[in-house]
């Protein structure tokens, strides 16, 4: 999966959890398994992400 397609994952999954929230709150496992699915899809961007080098 590249750049683009991760960055689209990741922005269908932050519209769904925000949807979730809308219709059953913030505790709701719904809601939790969207939150941890969401984290993981950003883990693999942050990973996938060349290193930045400070320019201090």
């Amino acid at each position: 999966m590249n750049n683009v397609e991760l960055i689209q994952k990741m922005e269908r999954e932050r519209q769904e959890l925000h949807e979730l929230v809308g219709r059953y709150g913030i505790q709701h496992t719904l809601v939790i398994s969207k939150s941890v699915q969401l984290d993981q899809t950003l883990n693999v961007f942050q990973r996938l992400k060349p290193e930045r080098k400070s320019t201090v």
